[in-house]
């Protein structure tokens, strides 16, 4: 069996113990919520460029690309397998970064996937910059 991209990715998370999660529509089956959708969104917890240089370094080793080249102080970038993609967020939200209370309560999904704990899920959506007040 072939492993998709999500399983790749939190694979290499894990190996490499970078806190990790998924965000977004596939997240909400976690909170008991269906919605379709085709993109992925994960957002994984880097302190240092070495470490980030390691996951992309593992990501190719799985077959998995970036075109771009990932810095720590930037938000996403987007990793390429056979048939899909993925956005590779490196805060949970474009206005807040991740603190010590949000990695503690990362709700574990299945065996390998991680979600945010549901009052993070709904700050992350709430304090998104392409939400508006009005």
């Amino acid at each position: 069996m072939t492993k998709n991209i999500i399983q790749k990715i939190f694979e290499i998370t894990s190996t490499l113990n970078i806190p990790a999660v998924i965000l977004g529509g596939l997240a909400l089956p976690a909170y008991n919520v269906l919605r379709a959708t085709f993109d992925i969104d994960i957002c994984i917890y880097v302190e240092t460029q070495e470490t980030l240089d390691q996951f992309i370094y593992q990501l190719n080793n799985c077959g998995l690309k970036t075109l771009q080249n990932p810095k720590i102080d930037q938000d996403l970038f987007i990793v390429f397998g056979d048939n899909n993609e993925a956005e590779i967020w490196l805060k949970p939200c474009s206005t807040f970064n991740w603190d010590q209370k949000m990695l503690e309560k990362r709700v574990q999904f299945s065996s390998y996937v991680y979600v945010l704990a549901i009052e993070d899920f709904i700050l992350k959506k709430l304090a998104r910059d392409d939400r508006s007040s009005y």
